[in-house]
C-alpha cells in the first residue's frame, strides 16, 4: 500500500475536506521511528513536500506483505472543519484511517506569527 495514496483516498471518501495540519508516524525499513509533519498555515510548497514524503510503500497488515517494506504507519490529520482523521490499528478492520470529530491541535503545529 502507498501511504500517500491511502491518505488521499480517505480524504476523497469524506468529501475532500481541506487539511489544516497533521503528523504521520512510521517505522522505516531500518527500524527507525520517523515523523512527517505539516504545520498549520502551510504553504503550497509545504503541502507538496508533505505528500512527497508520504509517497512510499508499506505493509498495511492486510496480508499483502511486500518485501522489504514493513513500515508501521499511524498519525492524525486535522481538517479545517475541526474534525480529524486518525490512523491506528483497529482489531476488527485492521489498520485504517478513521474520520473523527475533534482534538486540540498541538502547539508545535501552530506557526508563530511574525
Amino acid at each position: 500500500m502507498n501511504a500517500k495514496d491511502e491518505l488521499i483516498e480517505k480524504l476523497k471518501e469524506i468529501g475532500d475536506i481541506p487539511i489544516k495540519c497533521g503528523h504521520v508516524y512510521y517505522v522505516n525499513e531500518e527500524n527507525q521511528n520517523c515523523i512527517i509533519s505539516l504545520q498549520c498555515d502551510y504553504t503550497e510548497r509545504e503541502l507538496l513536500k508533505f505528500f512527497l514524503e508520504l509517497d512510499f510503500e508499506y505493509d498495511n497488515n492486510d496480508n499483502e506483505y511486500i518485501e522489504p517494506y514493513n513500515y508501521e504507519l499511524d498519525g492524525t490529520i486535522w481538517l479545517i472543519d475541526n474534525t480529524w482523521i486518525n490512523r491506528t490499528n483497529h482489531t476488527i478492520v485492521g489498520d485504517v484511517w478513521v474520520h473523527i470529530i475533534g482534538p486540540k491541535i498541538p502547539e508545535e503545529l501552530i506557526k508563530k506569527k511574525k
